[in-house]
């Protein structure tokens, strides 16, 4: 993939269309497209190694606990950035990054982010904007976890993940995720959510397949999660 083709794919996401025009010209120059398959991007305990995109495949995110569990964070696909946090704090990798399958990303290292940031406020405050739009999501799926029962829960998990990155609004859209993973971020067993997953199929709402769950009236979901956010927001009377 060349530069325009990924500055296509990258202009058609609300943060980086939004950006100055001299730091998405820098970005575009100063990164480096990455060809990848079935390799660690970044791993829990790294040294921050740079803010990336992906310009096409996958890359999932996830985060084991202390007793052994794996949580899924997010599988970024084409037009996704991440590894936005260790850049601009300088910790270390809190998470593992893992490209699956082919995947090709933009690899923006430290010393471009710092040739961009540096001495420009409005660079980096531009930066600031894109970990804020993520820990919003984080905490829109961490207040859902206690709040909303478990139908509500999976519909917005799976509004997520089919959720239009750089395409129009439409049907026909598929979801490449285990249930297993879909299960950990929902936050209940595998069991528990197969027996929700076959709901949601028997009223043709969703499709299921090996390893993939096909959106077949997203409009259902929507206004499930629209009407548990109103009847949440109204309080007891």
């Amino acid at each position: 993939m060349d530069r325009a083709a990924a500055a296509r794919i990258l202009g058609r996401t609300a943060w980086f269309a939004g950006l100055p025009r001299a730091l998405a010209q820098g970005i575009l120059r100063g990164g480096r497209i990455r060809r990848l398959s079935d390799a660690v991007v970044y791993a829990v305990g790294d040294e921050p190694n740079g803010l990336f995109a992906v310009l096409s495949g996958r890359v999932r995110i996830s985060h084991s606990s202390a007793d052994g569990r794996l949580a899924l964070l997010l599988v970024a696909d084409a037009g996704s950035w991440f590894g936005e946090t260790s850049v601009l704090d300088g910790g270390l990798r809190y998470s593992d990054a893992l490209a699956v399958g082919p995947c090709e990303l933009l690899h923006l290292d430290m010393d471009q982010f710092r040739r961009l940031s540096n001495d420009h406020a409005a660079h980096y405050a531009a930066f600031t904007r894109l970990l804020c739009d993520h820990h919003r999501l984080a905490m829109d799926h961490i207040a859902g976890l206690g709040a909303l029962p478990v139908p509500i829960r999976l519909a917005q998990r799976l509004l997520f993940f089919a959720r239009p990155q750089h395409a129009a609004r439409g049907t026909g859209e598929t979801i490449r995720l285990s249930q297993d993973e879909l299960a950990s971020v929902v936050g209940v067993s595998r069991q528990a959510l197969s027996a929700h997953l076959k709901e949601f199929e028997r009223r043709g709402v969703i499709s299921l397949g090996y390893r993939t769950i096909g959106l077949r009236r997203r409009a259902v979901l929507e206004q499930m999660v629209t009407r548990a956010a109103v009847a949440v927001g109204r309080g007891p009377a």
